[in-house]
C-alpha cells in the first residue's frame, strides 16, 4: 500500500484471535469504612478527543473494515471509499489524507477502550479486584479490534497521537489510585512519573505480545502481577 506521512499501515502485522478474558471474582467492598466524608472520589478522565461527524465516522468504520477484512496493505483511499459507498471528494473533506483517518481512528479505539476501563473500575471495591477488573476490561476492549492497535507510529502527528493516549491513561491511574479502595487498602497514591513508568511498562509488554503473537491471556495476566506488585502498600518509598 501506498502511504505517505506519519504512519506506514502495512507495518502492522496481523494480531493475535480475539479473546474475551474475564474477571476472576465478583468485587466485595473493602472492610474500611468506605463512606467517610474524608475520602473524595476522583474526577472521570475526558480522553482528549475531538467531535466527529458523521462522514468522519463513516469512514473510520471503512478504514477499520478493510484493515480487518483485506488487511493493512490493502487500506487506500480508493478502497475506503468503495466500501463506504461515498466520493474521494466527500474523503479529503473529512480527512487531509490516509493518515489521518488512520490516526483518527486509532484516537476512536482509545477512545472507547479507556471508557470501557473506567466503567469498569467500582472505585468502592477492594484495590485488588478494581486492579483486575480494569485490566480485564481493557484486554476485552482491545481484543475486539486486534488490527487496529498503535503501535509505535512515525511523524509528528503520530507521536503526538500517542502522547495524548499515553496522558489520557496515565490520568486515569493516578486518578484510580487515589480512590476510596485505593486509599482504604493503604495503597500509596501514584504520582505522574510512577505511573507513566507503569503504563510504558504495559504498553510494551502489549506491543511484544502483538508482535510475538502472544495471548491476551497471558498479557493480562503478566500485566495484573506488574501492577499488583508496584501498588501493593508498602512496596513504594515515601
Amino acid at each position: 500500500m501506498q502511504v505517505t506521512g506519519t504512519a506506514e499501515l502495512g507495518s502492522y502485522p496481523a494480531g493475535p484471535q480475539r479473546h474475551t478474558i474475564r474477571p476472576a471474582r465478583t468485587p466485595t467492598h473493602s472492610p474500611c469504612n468506605l463512606y467517610d466524608d474524608h475520602v473524595q472520589e476522583e474526577p472521570s478522565v475526558k480522553p482528549q478527543n475531538q467531535e466527529l461527524s458523521h462522514d468522519q465516522h463513516r469512514f473510520l468504520d471503512s478504514l477499520s473494515e478493510v484493515i480487518r477484512v483485506q488487511g493493512p496493505q490493502s487500506a487506500t483511499v480508493t478502497e475506503v471509499v468503495r466500501v463506504a459507498r461515498a466520493s474521494r471528494r466527500t474523503f479529503y473533506a473529512s480527512f487531509d489524507n490516509l493518515e489521518d483517518c488512520f490516526l483518527q481512528l486509532l484516537r476512536r479505539e482509545s477512545t472507547r477502550t479507556l471508557g470501557a476501563v473506567q466503567k469498569a473500575i467500582d472505585p468502592r471495591a477492594r484495590w485488588q479486584e478494581q486492579v483486575d477488573r480494569a485490566l480485564t476490561a481493557w484486554g476485552d476492549a482491545v481484543s475486539v479490534s486486534p488490527e487496529i492497535r498503535p503501535s509505535p507510529l512515525k511523524g509528528d502527528a503520530g507521536r503526538r497521537l500517542q502522547k495524548d493516549i499515553l496522558k489520557d491513561y496515565v490520568q486515569l491511574l493516578v486518578s484510580m489510585s487515589r480512590n476510596t479502595g485505593m486509599v482504604c487498602g493503604g495503597v500509596s497514591p501514584l504520582e505522574e512519573h510512577e505511573a507513566i513508568m507503569l503504563m510504558g511498562g504495559i504498553r510494551e509488554l502489549y506491543w511484544y505480545a502483538l508482535e510475538q503473537d502472544v495471548p491476551m491471556e497471558t498479557v493480562i495476566r503478566s500485566a495484573r502481577r506488574f501492577v499488583t506488585a508496584a501498588l501493593s502498600p508498602g512496596e513504594r518509598g515515601s
